[in-house]
């Protein structure tokens, strides 16, 4: 039997902002190819998501971040939920 740990979901912090990165890169890369768009959201997710009125999460177990995604503010009614990662090791879970 698995050990269950808890899980904390929290938002956006310049702290946490290279773990965005890192796991999104590390699924594009596996099955896609980086584009200049994703450059852009990964040099600065505050700007270009967060200040327009979006948010960024992370899924934090035991201080490690295992995961991430992006809820982008296309107009007061949409959002597009996007950049979803999980680390490769807690897939599954």
């Amino acid at each position: 039997m698995s050990e269950f740990h808890l899980v904390e979901v929290t938002r956006f912090s310049s702290e946490l902002a290279k773990h965005f990165e890192s796991l999104n890169r590390e699924w594009i890369e596996e099955y896609f190819v980086i584009e200049e768009a994703d450059r852009v959201i990964f040099a600065d997710p505050f700007k270009q998501i967060v200040e327009p009125g979006g948010q960024v999460f992370f899924v934090v177990s035991e201080g490690e971040v295992l995961g991430t995604c992006a809820v982008i503010r296309l107009s007061d009614q949409d959002y597009e939920l996007a950049k979803m990662a999980v680390k490769s090791v807690a897939r599954g879970r």
